[in-house]
């Protein structure tokens, strides 16, 4: 169940078993990748901002933050991009690898990326790579393409650096069919995970066991594990137009009929226990056909970004990629540091207003979102640092560390109410005379139930705690800030 649950939030589009096309759209991007990853995504990033829901989304509106809000939209300012990770175990957040290939129309400047983002230029022979402070490397690829490698294996590196790929690695039939299928162009974002052979039915049967979508039913336990231990794979494809749609398959290798009357709520469930319930997803339409379970509806660009966080894009690595000209007339050193800050400042407070949605609110008080600060917290370490404010930046810090903090507190419910049983458990009320000769019984929650009530409201009056000496720290920031700089923070 450790691969369904991973599988849920990342999702899926049909199955195509398609072969892979020889002279794809993304070949030059996969060609620099390792072999046999179990995660994919490729986005057609170009195609993306050139549809109604971005222009509604981005580019209209306030014009002193759409600059903020190009910024914080997955993976800005370039054409095209593929990332693969490899997960050893998906329950666990960082993969033993991963790599980001982005291909931009303009070239890249690579030292000025270093400066942002605080990393050490390297040489090697003819060409140069930068050493980021998150232990991994940032090398060109070509002028126009660079690749992210994490972790930081220089010799793997250098490799990449003095030698030209020539073919694409070696994928995953289920993979293949995912670049096969992005290749036709219907849909420019897709997320695909390879899952095949992940649990057996018996684990599937053990974990199921606690599942509140499924108490009542189990008698229908083991033809549930049966087919759960099928699972072949998850993609979540989304479509842009006036709205953005996405589309969840998630497959298998027999009939998935025995889940006819559970997915969404077992799809929703997987989802909280994950921490990772995006509220678009409750709406979603779900089906059962052949040997495919599918989720579609309507995708918000605070869900978009969501989905992007899970696993990691790194846009902060191209903020200022469209701009290679190291020989720019000088500026003002103090408006170009208002400038930095300013940007730094909205950025900020963007992702933490997202964070504080009404109906995010709503839900992070169940102590079941945890992943998402956590989440938010990188993004805020990845905004680009160069010229902003000493003081702004260790505001960064500490806001990063507050939601870190939060987000610990958020996982630890599900840990702590998953030691109890779901069992339930009965009370009984005596009445009539002295000798309680009549009595009658009322059904309670069980500990499981009455462990995970304490443990939200525990994380969720922790929460406010934090919140409200995060609003604190940001009025006074932004006092600061104002006064120092003459400009409205």
């Amino acid at each position: 169940m450790a691969a369904l649950r991973s599988a849920c939030f990342l999702a899926v589009c049909a199955f195509l078993a398609t072969p892979l096309s020889a002279a794809g759209p993304y070949d030059e991007l996969l060609r620099q990748l390792r072999s046999d990853p179990n995660v994919l995504i490729l986005i057609n990033a170009k195609s993306v901002r050139g549809s109604a829901f971005f222009k509604r989304e981005v580019l209209d509106g306030d014009a002193a933050t759409r600059e903020v809000r190009e910024r914080l939209f997955p993976v800005p300012m370039v054409d095209k991009a593929v990332l693969a990770s490899s997960f050893s175990d998906f329950d666990e957040p960082v993969p033993a690898w991963q790599m980001l290939v982005c291909e931009s129309s303009r070239p890249i400047a690579l030292k000025k990326i270093a400066d942002e983002q605080g990393g050490k230029l390297e040489h090697f022979g003819v060409k140069d790579a930068v050493l980021l402070p998150a232990n991994a490397y940032l090398y060109p690829v070509s002028s126009k393409i660079v690749a992210h490698s994490f972790p930081a294996n220089r010799p793997q590196v250098v490799r990449a650096v003095t030698s030209r790929a020539t073919g694409v690695p070696e994928l995953s039939p289920y993979l293949a069919a995912t670049v096969a299928h992005a290749a036709m162009g219907s849909y420019p974002l897709s997320l695909s995970m390879d899952l095949e052979h992940r649990i057996s039915a018996e684990t599937a049967e053990e974990r199921i066991r606690n599942f509140g979508s499924l108490a009542g039913s189990e008698r229908q336990f083991p033809a549930l594990a049966s087919t759960l231990a099928t699972l072949r794979g998850a993609r979540l494809e989304v479509r842009f137009g006036a709205t953005a749609k996405g589309l969840v398959t998630i497959e298998f290798e027999e009939d998935a009929s025995s889940l006819k009357s559970f997915a969404k709520p077992l799809f929703l469930e997987v989802l909280d226990r994950r921490g990772a319930r995006i509220e678009d997803m409750t709406a979603w339409e779900a089906a059962v056909s052949g040997k495919s379970v599918t989720f579609s509806g309507d995708l918000s660009l605070g869900g978009l970004r969501k989905i992007m966080s899970l696993i990691d894009t790194s846009p902060g690595l191209i903020h200022e990629s469209e701009s290679a000209d190291t020989t720019t007339p000088e500026t003002d050193p103090k408006k170009e540091m208002t400038q930095a800050s300013l940007r730094y400042y909205r950025s900020v407070q963007s992702l933490l207003g997202e964070l504080r949605d009404p109906q995010n609110i709503k839900n992070f008080s169940s102590g079941q979102h945890g992943l998402w600060y956590d989440r938010y917290a990188k993004k805020i370490d990845q905004l680009p640092i160069l010229h902003v404010d000493k003081d702004l930046l260790d505001y960064g810090i500490e806001t990063s560390t507050r939601l870190r903090i939060q987000s610990a507190k958020f996982r630890s419910v599900g840990i702590k109410a998953g030691s109890e049983t779901r069992s339930p458990n009965y009370w009984y009320s005596y009445y009539g005379n002295a000798y309680g000769n009549a009595y009658s019984s009322t059904k309670t929650e069980s500990n499981y139930d009455a462990r995970l009530r304490v443990e939200r409201a525990a994380a969720a009056n922790d929460k406010l705690d934090q919140l409200r000496e995060l609003d604190d720290s940001t009025i006074a920031i932004r006092r600061v800030m104002t006064e120092r700089y003459g400009v409205e923070f």
